[in-house]
């Protein structure tokens, strides 16, 4: 009898946990403020792509959520298994979930998916870590290829060669070319000393065979040293699951520099592009204008690359032709100014090339390429200043829509919140 009892007792404690979940739920959802996009000009068939993450601060209170033309989602408002699967599951990974259901089950992160019309691949780095002595090791790529036309299966392991030269790796990119499945990693090197020595590397595999055809490391760095660090950045845009035979990646060169309280601090002194071709195996560095070359850029999924440039009534756009290896465009666009901007020197910026405040510094949001169209957003909402989007034809700097975020929600005169943006996704 006693067993019934607990067992009675475990049943009622679970329907008032989850009885409560959904009563506060029910109460916070009539509190949450709301917000939707108002059309300043332009199509609102762009803004009906876009969807922007972020969280909310009002009175101490926080909260995650997402804002799209359908509306705004709190994460509160989310049912007990919507909250453990997350708020941040990419658009690109819902709709492969939608349509490959099966294939998909365990899988994440855009970097390891290629697709085309007639394949899907997703290639994963795997080892086993010993705790003992803190390492790993055991490396391999596992790979999952799903060939659309006879909805067909095939997962196979490729053991990575020169297994002692590796402390760590992982998957940059994923690429597909004449059969051959080219991944793109980032390894982690066995020094000798203290410096942390890293490589970019290539392995080709042929799919139908299933085998490891050759490797070759594109380029080699290091970080942490004493006297000079380097940082290297693949370049690709991760959302284009369907890439070109072209890598971009560009190498910072960093050198430490006193400052007047005596510390020292890493400053960018060079910095260099490459692009890297995937069947020809030729890295060729690029001549970027030197204007450029400290400049923000737009993660590549063209033949070109944009480089972004903060001035004192918005941002300037410069188009750099990769094959070409030459400026074909620039375009200023104009972006409401945000309150606690600091002030741009223009004239300084013409005399030396670099503005008075670095682009750093200046955060006009967020901004994704998609298509050939760039969106950005200018700061954050707060209760005295709005966000805006833009919609930008990168082509010829036409503006495609134009827009502000607005609350719907009618708050107390004087509810001050705010509310900021980390990642911005387009379909």
């Amino acid at each position: 009898m006693k067993r019934y009892w607990e067992l009675i007792i475990i049943a009622a404690f679970a329907i008032f946990v989850i009885g409560a979940f959904y009563i506060q739920k029910a109460v916070a959802e009539n509190q949450l403020p709301t917000f939707e996009w108002k059309k300043q000009a332009g199509n609102d068939d762009f803004i009906a792509r876009a969807q922007l993450g972020g969280s909310l601060m009002e009175d101490l209170y926080h909260n995650e959520l997402m804002i799209s033309a359908d509306g705004t989602t709190y994460r509160s408002e989310l049912s007990l298994v919507e909250e453990l699967e997350g708020m941040r599951k990419h658009p690109i990974i819902e709709e492969l979930q939608a349509e490959h259901r099966n294939f998909m089950r365990g899988k994440d992160g855009l970097t390891r998916f290629y697709e085309d019309d007639k394949l899907l691949v997703y290639a994963e780095a795997d080892s086993k870590w010993d705790r003992q002595t803190y390492t790993e090791s055991d490396f391999q790529l596992n790979i999952d290829v799903l060939y659309k036309d006879k909805n067909d299966k095939v997962s196979f392991t490729v053991d990575i060669p020169n297994q002692d030269d590796y402390r760590y790796m992982m998957v940059e990119d994923v690429v597909v070319t004449n059969e051959n499945l080219h991944v793109i990693t980032r390894n982690e090197l066995v020094t000798t000393d203290d410096q942390m020595s890293n490589e970019l590397r290539i392995y080709r595999i042929n799919l139908t065979g299933e085998k490891l055809i050759n490797e070759e490391s594109i380029v080699t760095y290091t970080n942490g040293g004493e006297d000079n660090n380097t940082e290297i950045m693949l370049l690709q845009d991760p959302e284009d699951i369907e890439k070109n035979n072209d890598i971009v990646f560009q190498a910072d060169y960093y050198e430490p520099e006193q400052l007047e309280d005596g510390s020292y601090q890493d400053v960018v002194k060079d910095s260099k592009l490459f692009t890297f071709n995937l069947e020809t195996r030729e890295k060729v560095q690029l001549d970027i204008p030197k204007k450029l070359q400290k400049q923000e850029i737009i993660p590549v999924n063209d033949d070109n690359i944009y480089f972004l440039h903060n001035t004192a009534k918005g941002i300037e756009i410069t188009t750099f032709a990769i094959a070409e290896q030459k400026v074909t465009n620039s375009f200023q666009i104009e972006l409401p100014k945000q309150p606690d901007m600091p002030e741009i020197d223009e004239k300084a910026a013409e005399l030396t090339g670099e503005t008075a405040v670095t682009d750093a510094e200046i955060n006009w949001g967020q901004y994704r390429m998609k298509d050939g169209k760039l969106y950005i957003t200018s700061g954050k909402q707060t209760e005295s200043s709005n966000l805006s989007m833009h919609v930008v034809d990168l082509n010829n700097g036409d503006i495609l829509y134009k827009g502000k975020l607005e609350r719907t929600d009618n708050p107390k005169a004087g509810t001050a919140y705010s509310l900021d943006f980390y990642e911005m996704t387009v379909k």
